[in-house]
């Protein structure tokens, strides 16, 4: 026999099967519909919980959720907030049962393009006047959750400095609460000791911080972030660390070389072990937005100028493996003939839901500026926004999957004949 049931307590649902219980009685409401929600009006087989012959069943009756007081707050999904309260044994179990592809290695976020810096080489800084500064808002990374039960990891980082938005860490719960991995880069100029306890208790994995030199001297391009302030955001984690007794998160160095101070990379093994980070990545300039900053860059055709960076970095590199840490590097070379973005397993979204390709594809400028010649050189390019329409649904667009076919195939989009990408190569 069926009943409509009202809002009640739930005690466990999955995407193949639903749970719930009518407490005080003894009754135990259960789907297995498949409809992916549990919600008011649905309606569910009604059995006395004995029946249902389940062990596990009558040991959850307890775990119950209780109707949030904050349903009016977008972060707040009772379905995954259900699954994350079953015990360890049966959350893996249903996991199993709930399991999906994860096709996606990672999704990009830009939960904020503000910025407190003022880099030389950042287009924020250099066409301020059109930027479009914003935060992202609460309702549109609850959007992101279909797309994020699948994909690996979730990186929220974009345009701006991610720690600079208020809900951050609530961010990163939303993200783990859907299965993911949580990754940020960060200049570090926000952090204080409250919001590294934040950080540490979110479960996030991976807190990587950018420089872009190794001393005052060489960070100069770098307005606004000086070294010293990097090193007290990376001191205040560790301690919260410390303090919380966790392993997590994994604190590296997202190190961008500029070509004229390659040599400042030397200090880099030294830098490491004195502030113990564990892993660098070292990058270069992929975008350069005035003509005088290819100076800064590593154009592919610029054969010993690359020659030069690689015998350095490879030095640098083993200095690095001998402390026992790590040091990864990238530089251009021939034409990889596909996009080291890997646009068939990742996509951005911008702080307004819009969803692109990659994060060189959607630079938060005002319309108008993609309607000129800029030196950019540059085109806007988003495939819908996840408030209009299911994030998944864009993802599977024939536009969408014809630009990635073209890619994985050799076959360079016009809006990606300028980028470097296509040239670089892991080491």
């Amino acid at each position: 026999m069926h009943y409509s049931m009202p809002f009640c307590k739930t005690v466990l649902l999955s995407d193949r099967f639903a749970a719930i219980s009518d407490f005080p009685s003894t009754r135990v409401y259960a789907s297995s519909r498949g409809n992916g929600g549990l919600f008011p009006g649905s309606r569910f087989l009604n059995a006395p919980s004995k029946s249902l012959k389940k062990a596990f069943f009558r040991k959850v009756i307890g775990q119950i959720v209780m109707p949030s007081k904050n349903t009016h707050d977008p972060l707040h999904d009772p379905l995954l907030e259900a699954q994350n309260l079953l015990p360890g044994p049966l959350k893996r179990f249903f996991a199993r049962l709930d399991s999906k592809p994860r096709p996606l290695q990672h999704i990009q976020v830009e939960v904020t393009s503000f910025c407190p810096g003022a880099c030389a080489y950042c287009p924020r800084g250099i066409l301020h006047s059109a930027w479009q500064a914003r935060h992202m808002q609460d309702k549109v990374f609850a959007a992101l959750t279909p797309l994020m039960l699948r994909s690996r990891r979730v990186h929220l980082q974009g345009w701006g400095e991610p720690f600079a938005h208020p809900r951050f860490t609530d961010y990163v719960h939303l993200a783990r609460k859907a299965g993911c991995a949580v990754s940020t880069t960060t200049c570090g100029l926000v952090m204080n000791e409250a919001l590294a306890r934040r950080v540490v208790e979110s479960g996030m994995d991976i807190v990587a911080f950018s420089l872009v030199g190794t001393d005052e001297k060489s960070n100069c391009a770098r307005k606004n972030v000086p070294l010293a302030g990097v090193e007290r955001a990376v001191r205040l984690l560790q301690k919260a660390k410390k303090d919380m007794g966790s392993a997590l998160p994994h604190i590296h160095f997202s190190y961008l070389l500029l070509a004229d101070r390659l040599e400042a990379t030397l200090a880099l093994p030294g830098l490491m072990e004195s502030w113990d980070i564990a892993e660098c990545v070292v990058s270069t300039l992929d975008m350069p937005v005035l003509p005088e900053h290819w100076e800064w860059a590593y154009k592919p055709d610029e054969n010993d100028k690359i020659a030069r960076a690689r015998d350095v970095l490879e030095r640098v590199s083993a200095d690095v493996a001998e402390k026992g840490r790590s040091l990864r590097f990238c530089l251009p070379g021939k034409k990889t003939g596909i996009c080291r973005e890997d646009v068939d397993k990742s996509c951005y979204v911008d702080a307004e839901g819009y969803l692109s390709p990659c994060i060189y594809l959607n630079v938060p400028f005002r319309k108008e500026m993609f309607e000129q010649k800029t030196l950019l050189e540059q085109k806007r390019l988003v495939y819908g926004n996840i408030l209009d329409t299911d994030p998944v649904q864009i993802w599977d667009m024939l536009d969408y999957r014809d630009f990635r076919a073209d890619l994985a195939h050799g076959v360079t989009p016009p809006t990606c004949l300028t980028c470097p990408k296509r040239y670089e190569h892991m080491f």
